[in-house]
């Protein structure tokens, strides 16, 4: 049997009308040419596609023993180039480090590093475009903010393509 190399990507999923709410902000915000993914919370950038079995158990065994979990809204942020929602939620920093050091020997630069929770609703446009868009958006709150499991995909240069969902109980 063939491996596939291509990278994981692993994002929190959230509730349904979290994803709705930053979903309409990344379609109307994010370079249409661009936009070929929904509004994410991305834990782990890079994971091997030559473990998916060993990741694919972890995930399951974690997420089994998860409970849903509220994510605290802070602000909006100016990324250089872009905006993003930031997000506050000491249990979501835990169950990345648990998973950090689950997959330590798997884990790129980026990946290693401690995780600053956002939700990016717009990315690679002028300064002054996302300068609007901040003005714009700034006083915007989203509706509550909920984990409620991971989401699995390969990375392909392009569109994730999914993999599996592991929801929590």
């Amino acid at each position: 049997m063939l491996l596939d190399k291509r990278p994981l990507i692993r994002p929190l999923k959230l509730n349904p009308e979290a994803e709705l709410f930053f979903n309409k902000l990344r379609e109307e915000y994010f370079p249409p040419e661009r936009n070929y993914l929904k509004a994410h919370l991305t834990l782990f950038h890079a994971l091997p596609g030559e473990q998916l079995s060993e990741i694919q158990s972890g995930l399951k065994e974690i997420a089994g023993k998860t409970i849903p979990f509220q994510l605290k809204p802070e602000s909006w942020k100016a990324i250089g180039k872009g905006v993003a929602f930031i997000l506050d939620c000491p249990e979501l920093i835990s169950l990345h480090q648990q998973l950090q050091s689950r997959w330590t020997s798997h884990l790129t630069r980026q990946d290693a590093q401690k995780l600053w929770p956002q939700i990016t609703i717009q990315n690679k446009v002028s300064l002054e475009e996302a300068r609007i868009t901040m003005d714009k958006i700034k006083d915007l709150r989203p509706p509550p903010i909920q984990g409620i499991g991971f989401n699995l995909f390969y990375y392909d240069n392009g569109p994730w393509e999914f993999i599996e969902s592991y929801f929590f109980p």
